[in-house]
């Protein structure tokens, strides 16, 4: 009798035993893996503000994508509000990466704090254009490709009828740091 009693405790024992173990690694396999991990992290690159100084604009890769980054100086923001004008536009709206729905193209949609305009340096028409920061007809971007002038907020205003299209950040690290959303939904 006493036999019978121990065999039930263990047998009892071991099922709950095993019932841990399967029920820790079914939670364990519903972590990311260290690939999904790192894919997340590539998504939000960062860079870091004072490596900018008001006025410098650069063409940097991040994710294998050529990013602009303008921070503009209070020249060129006192000009992109003279450029903010819906009349002069060639096109209403503008595409902000992983976004489906467009975005009304006034500057404050399209830039960080007024002061950073961030947006992929590829042209929506091809992938082998090239960008001159600071040049064309409206002081802002010129698409060498097509002649395609752009204003300090990205807008097509001459050769073209797509505006540039703008990357999400924010500022991260008490300013610091701005962080981009490169995610494509």
């Amino acid at each position: 009798m006493k036999m019978v009693g121990f065999l039930n405790v263990m047998t009892a024992a071991t099922i709950f035993v095993g019932l841990c173990v399967a029920g820790y690694h079914l939670v364990n396999s519903g972590q990311p893996s260290a690939d999904v991990l790192a894919k997340s992290k590539q998504q939000t690159p960062r860079f870091n503000v004072a490596d900018f100084a008001p006025g410098d604009v650069a063409i940097k890769a991040f994710n294998g994508l050529p990013i602009l980054i303008w921070r503009r100086s209070p020249e060129d923001i006192a000009l992109a509000a003279i450029q903010n004008n819906p009349a002069d536009w060639t096109t209403p709206f503008s595409r902000i990466l992983g976004d489906a729905e467009p975005v009304y193209a006034d500057d404050s949609n399209l830039t960080l704090n007024g002061d950073w305009f961030i947006a992929v340096a590829r042209s929506p028409r091809s992938s082998l254009a090239m960008f001159v920061p600071r040049a064309g007809n409206f002081e802002g971007i010129f698409e060498i490709r097509y002649a395609t002038h752009y204003d300090l907020a990205g807008r097509a205003r001459h050769q073209g009828t797509v505006n540039l299209t703008i990357i999400k950040a924010h500022m991260v690290e008490n300013g610091k740091t701005i962080q981009l959303d490169m995610t494509r939904r």
